[in-house]
């Protein structure tokens, strides 16, 4: 993660600067003054002198060792330790990462029973009685509830295909909404999903990766609209009589693995 500037000088400065413009020696002079008003005039106003009173009370209750600290960290910027501390207090932390899977597999109907989640692959097929579908979740428990996620994308390496050449056809992801364990799932043993499709992509013409944007989805299992049992995709036209098996690598492959590139931001 990486940090940016703190929001709350910009809120200071949005809701009560005043600036004081002076001429000296044809040199123009600004003298920048904060004011926190007993009566806020408007909503934002009153937010911000809330912020406030919580950071001054923050301070105050400080260490005098604590803030030798923070003067200590602030010299080199030319603040002061106050300065610091409001910084650390209300700065604002980016992500932009890529998460390997937690778990990942696929189910056969053709071997019902059967467990597949220590496979160096996860498949996709159609074809009745041979249907296969792939289950996949990643751990999002490092980011708050209250993160913006700004992208988030699935990245799957489509490395093989077995009979008929499965280019254009349309594979769909749906939201999983009950638990598995990558070596407890089987075809008879699937857990629940919702029949909405979250995202979808379309086979390429060569192998590569395969993408599907499901940034409203992953911003709804961070803050906690949906508990987060991962996702299952499966072919658009599951039950069509097409003869093509769709290989992709698995979080046990020792290159290409699947992935989640999440961007996005949190408070500290």
């Amino acid at each position: 993660m990486t940090t940016g500037r703190s929001p709350f000088f910009d809120e200071i400065r949005g809701a009560f600067q005043i600036c004081d413009v002076r001429t000296r020696k044809n040199k123009k002079i600004e003298i920048a003054k904060y004011r926190i008003p007993s009566n806020p005039r408007t909503t934002a106003q009153q937010a911000v002198r809330t912020k406030y009173a919580q950071a001054v009370a923050g301070w105050r209750s400080l260490t005098p060792e604590q803030k030798a600290q923070y003067n200590a960290l602030a010299k080199p910027l030319g603040w002061s330790g106050w300065n610091y501390y409001l910084w650390e207090q209300y700065q604002v932390q980016y992500f932009e990462q890529n998460i390997n899977p937690s778990a990942d597999a696929c189910v056969n109907e053709g071997a019902p029973s059967s467990n597949y989640g220590t496979q160096t692959y996860i498949l996709l097929e159609a074809y009745p009685g041979y249907r296969k579908r792939s289950y996949i979740k990643f751990d999002l428990s490092q980011f708050k509830t209250s993160a913006t996620v700004e992208q988030a994308k699935l990245y799957l390496y489509y490395y093989q295909y077995a009979n008929s050449n499965p280019v254009g056809r349309q594979i769909d992801l749906f939201r999983v909404t009950s638990t598995w364990t990558e070596t407890g799932i089987t075809w008879n043993a699937q857990p629940t999903f919702d029949t909405t499709i979250q995202s979808y992509a379309n086979m390429p013409a060569s192998y590569g990766w395969l993408i599907f944007n499901i940034k409203d989805l992953v911003q709804k299992w961070i803050n906690g609209t949906y508990q987060n049992y991962g996702l299952v995709l499966k072919d658009h036209n599951e039950g069509q009589s097409f003869n093509c098996t769709m290989y992709f690598y698995s979080r046990e492959a020792t290159s290409n693995k699947p992935y989640l590139y999440i961007k996005g931001s949190q408070p500290p």
